[in-house]
């Protein structure tokens, strides 16, 4: 499970916070295909991220599938190239994947401090349980008011109450 699961679906209120909270200063945002990253989502994320005084730079994966391997080492070349310490993914649990991978190959060519570069995502399609599995986990995972509507009551009100908490 990532380090913080954040259930209200408030990106705008949570993710420029978040992103320094877990020590992000300019953070690489991978945008996933367009279906998975509706203009007010990213909006809403990016808005946050500048509210929180951050720098940010952005990168399309779009469909992660073919061409995988040569995406991810342009997006590694980009991050080194602008110093980015964090990576954001906004999308499926595709873009998360394409995340964590990018995020593990910045920690082996010593782009982050102490071999870790964290990541965070912001859910907004796809099953939470795919992007939070076995290996790397993102230091923290908002999930969208889209993706909630699919949870049931009782689980959606244990996750509000565990986020209120956190």
């Amino acid at each position: 499970m990532p380090t913080r699961l954040v259930a209200d679906g408030d990106v705008a209120r949570w993710c420029g916070r978040l992103v320094a909270h877990y020590g992000g200063t300019k953070a690489l945002v991978v945008l996933g295909g367009d279906k998975h990253t509706r203009d007010e989502l990213v909006s809403a994320a990016l808005g946050s991220v500048d509210r929180a005084l951050l720098e940010r730079v952005l990168f399309r994966c779009g469909s992660v599938g073919d061409g995988g391997d040569e995406l991810i080492d342009e997006a590694v070349a980009l991050a080194i190239d602008e110093g980015a310490d964090f990576v954001l993914a906004i999308g499926d649990a595709d873009t998360a994947g394409f995340a964590r991978e990018l995020a593990r190959r910045m920690a082996v060519l010593d782009a982050g401090e102490d071999g870790f570069v964290p990541y965070g995502c912001i859910v907004s399609e796809g099953k939470v349980p795919a992007v939070v599995g076995a290996g790397e986990v993102p230091v923290f995972a908002i999930i969208t008011p889209e993706l909630l509507e699919g949870i049931g009551t009782p689980l959606r009100e244990l996750l509000g109450s565990v986020c209120a908490a956190a």
